[in-house]
């Protein structure tokens, strides 16, 4: 990679991560010796320490930070970015036209070398710009006169290794995310569509791979692409990664989980792209392409992002199981906040009284022998344990309390017998005065008999829920071993006021009223319910499909099992025979977390009234970066997702998690005896490592929404590779079978889209005089598969 002067950090441009004293010396792992990305949204720190999650680029030894936005490591550095400068002209109008400004100028991408220079300018709002540069200035007005466009960073390519895969990608931004992480990128200036025949040259004897942006247009910029650089390059490939929203990209893939080693693995198994001049076959049909993967991959959960008190105990616990740590850390995490429940919650803005607490539902999902149960089971064994304890305490106290409650009726029926010969011989006074003994006689009977301290439970009703909580307004968990049996009897006719009660009972924070034949009414003032189970994936599809509809189901119970978690096959470890003890020490030092936030003191705290819950806020640096990130998720939520409710609803409730999962974290690795002051910016830090894992994973559980053609895309080839669906049947003649994914028009469209695309049919358009219809052709290839199975 090839570095400018003016993007190396020095004493008077220092690194904006590290912050760099210009005395300290460079090399020496006091100052960074980084670089800027052409545009300066990347700012690639040699530090270590400020790296966060953020992997080692190969060949700079640097890591790549987001300038303007949150970045990977966890922190905001929007604050720290400068634009690099225009060296142009006035930005109040048009230039020559007189027309209002542009607006801000956000980036400049530098194209050429020599006298054959020009700039690509991003101004915001969205907006771009050319123009032919002189002396590294870019001329006014607007003119590319003279200039012969070239390939963006083109001599990095050019003088890259000929073994170097070259990807080819749909525009600067994705060019410069790919270079930040030491791959060999380019792309064409102007956009899809703008593909110039002298650009192919660039890539004689090259492996490409071309990645299109998930739409219309980057399909078609591909396969023009490909078309051009397939006759003189070594190998091309198209990359279309599965799991991008409409108008989705490489950066997108990148910056929500993704990672270079699963993008390469991708380019390694997609199909090799031929011209369509060359594969013809039959009546012009171009060859079968492999259909993209129906979901995307998804990453594991680093040991790095769980609380250090805990880590060592659940990474031993899925080694030894094995399965993923998230299958695990999810239901450790859910238990620990359960246990913690309305103790003490936060308030995620320093200046509005909202208040989060640590209730968290979690879910893992996988098939039969997944061992998920397992996992489960083990990552919640620290709440069975205090709810045992706490069991065979009160079994312990039981005597005591008998005793007490004999003696204390004895002074209630003495009293009784007072009262009755007051009432008697007319002496009011002294009624008034016995009464008041009675009155407290009979709160002292009741403080007497506490109920059991609960913890979880497993399979209770409603009201016998409610029963529980009102007795412990501190929170309770609910365990369901497979959660589509809950979720089913929720659906149950009669039954519409208990899911109401767990959607209110996730918020954590209020109160509720159950009214029922035979139990009369029973006030819960602090309603605080926990859920956490397993969950196979057809049980789950059909779940996330009536999220999706629109009806009953789209009330937001699913969206709400924050903690959610869908492995895939791969990341199963494979079974070895244990050659160690279990780490004992590990998890008697786990055991100690839980004791310990199962009796939280707050000072100046009533724990006597439920309805109030002590709070704590952010530190400084911890509310500036919440502020960031949370700015960024609501313009996501009202911008880039509001096209999927069911996702978007989903990721709404990450403005609770994040708080939630600081907080946990900020109170799991507290020491002991240390007063709860505030969370600090590493909690926080940490929390949201794993908000962006999980989004990963929700990526995959609403994958029918986020891609809606996928999932009709595989039923209707499998439809064609059985035979069931025959050479020139109609639209009509497919949906109305009623099929699993293919039930109506829109989504045999949909797979009809995505099959087109991959050239296994071509939709015929028949006019007989009456009503036009749609019938379907299939690839030959897939006829003769027929005629030979």
């Amino acid at each position: 990679m090839t570095v400018a002067k003016d993007q190396k950090f020095s004493a008077s441009d220092p690194c904006p991560v590290d912050g760099g004293n210009p005395n300290s010396q460079r090399g020496k792992g006091e100052r960074c010796y980084g670089f800027y990305s052409e545009d300066r949204r990347y700012a690639n720190c040699t530090r270590t320490d400020h790296a966060g999650g953020l992997p080692q680029n190969a060949g700079s030894n640097t890591y790549s930070h987001y300038m303007v936005g949150r970045c990977n490591c966890g922190t905001n550095h929007t604050g720290s970015f400068t634009a690099p400068p225009l060296a142009t002209h006035s930005n109040a109008q048009r230039p020559g036209t007189g027309k209002p400004s542009l607006g801000d100028p956000v980036a400049v991408y530098k194209y050429g070398t020599g006298d054959n220079t020009f700039v690509v300018m991003k101004f915001k709002p969205k907006d771009f710009r050319q123009s032919k540069t002189v002396d590294g200035k870019a001329v006014s007005p607007w003119s590319m006169n003279g200039v012969t466009t070239s390939l963006y960073h083109q001599q990095e390519v050019e003088s890259a290794s000929p073994d170097e895969m070259v990807w080819e990608v749909e525009g600067e931004k994705d060019a410069d995310e790919l270079r930040s992480r030491g791959l060999i990128a380019t792309c064409n200036p102007m956009g899809a569509g703008k593909w110039r025949e002298h650009y192919n040259e660039t890539f004689t004897g090259r492996t490409v791979v071309v990645i299109p942006d998930y739409d219309k247009a980057g399909n078609d910029h591909a396969e023009d692409v490909a078309a051009g650089i397939a006759p003189i390059a070594a190998s091309v490939k198209i990359l279309r990664i599965p799991g991008l929203p409409k108008g989705g990209d490489v950066s997108d893939f990148l910056l929500n989980g993704g990672t270079i080693e699963q993008l390469s693995e991708m380019a390694l198994k997609a199909p090799e792209w031929s011209p369509v001049a060359d594969v013809m076959v039959g009546d012009e049909w171009p060859v079968l392409q492999s259909l993209p993967a129906a979901t995307p991959p998804v990453p594991t959960l680093p040991p790095d992002l769980l609380p250090e008190t805990l880590r060592p105990w659940i990474v031993d616990v899925a080694k030894r199981a094995p399965v993923p740590i998230e299958y695990v850390a999810m239901s450790a995490l859910s238990g620990l906040g359960s246990v913690i429940g309305r103790q003490v919650g936060i308030n995620p803005e320093r200046f509005n009284d909202h208040t989060v607490v640590c209730n968290l539902w979690g879910a893992v999902v996988g098939g039969s022998g997944t061992k998920k149960s397992h996992a489960v089971s083990e990552g919640l064994r620290h709440v069975r344990r205090l709810e045992t304890e706490a069991a065979e305490a009160y079994e312990t106290d039981g005597a005591g309390r008998e005793a007490e409650q004999v003696i204390l009726k004895a002074e209630t029926d003495n009293l009784n017998s007072q009262i009755k010969a007051a009432l008697s011989g007319g002496d009011s006074g002294k009624v008034d005065g016995l009464q008041l003994e009675l009155t407290a006689l009979i709160q002292q009977r009741e403080k007497a008999d506490p109920p059991a301290r609960r913890y979880q439970t497993q399979d209770a009703t409603v009201e016998k829920l409610g029963e529980l909580l009102k007795e412990n307004p501190r929170g309770l968990l609910v365990y369901r071993d497979e959660l589509a049996g809950l979720f089913i009897s929720l659906e149950k006719p009669g039954r519409e006021g208990d899911r109401e009660f767990y959607l209110e009972g996730w918020n954590g924070t209020g109160s509720f009223s159950v009214d029922r034949i035979g139990r009369g009414h029973i006030r819960i003032p602090a309603l605080t319910l926990t859920l956490c189970g397993s969950i196979q994936p057809g049980k789950l599809e059909r779940y996330v499909n009536d999220a999706i509809g629109g009806g009953a189901g789209s009330d937001g119970l699913l969206q709400r099992v924050q903690l959610m978690v869908y492995p895939d096959a791969n990341a199963f470890p494979k079974w070895e025979p244990a050659t160690e003890p279990a780490d004992d020490r590990a998890k008697n030092q786990a055991w100690e977390v839980y004791k310990r936030l199962s009796d939280i003191q707050i000072p100046n705290s009533n724990p006597d009234d439920p309805t109030k819950i002590p709070v704590v806020n952010f530190t400084a640096g911890a509310q500036e970066l919440h502020t960031a990130w949370r700015k960024e998720l609501e313009e996501r939520l009202h911008t880039e997702i509001v096209d999927t409710p069911a996702f978007e609803s989903h990721l709404a409730k990450y403005l609770s998690l994040a708080p939630s999962l600081a907080l946990i974290y900020y109170l799991a690795d507290l020491p002991a005896g240390e007063a709860i002051v505030a969370v600090p910016i590493e909690a926080l830090k940490m929390a949201l490592g794993v908000c962006d894992f999980l989004e990963a994973h929700a990526r995959k559980i609403f994958a029918h929404e986020l891609n809606p053609g996928l999932a009709p895309a595989y039923a209707l080839s499998k439809k064609i590779l059985s035979g069931a669906i025959r050479d020139g049947d109609s639209i009509r003649a497919i949906y109305i079978h009623g099929w699993k994914d293919l039930a109506s028009t829109k989504e045999v469209f949909a797979a009809v889209e995505v099959l087109e695309r991959h050239g296994w049919v071509r939709m015929e358009r028949e006019d007989t005089g009456g009503r036009p219809s749609n019938s379907l052709s299939l690839h030959p290839e897939l006829l003769k598969k027929k005629t030979n199975g």
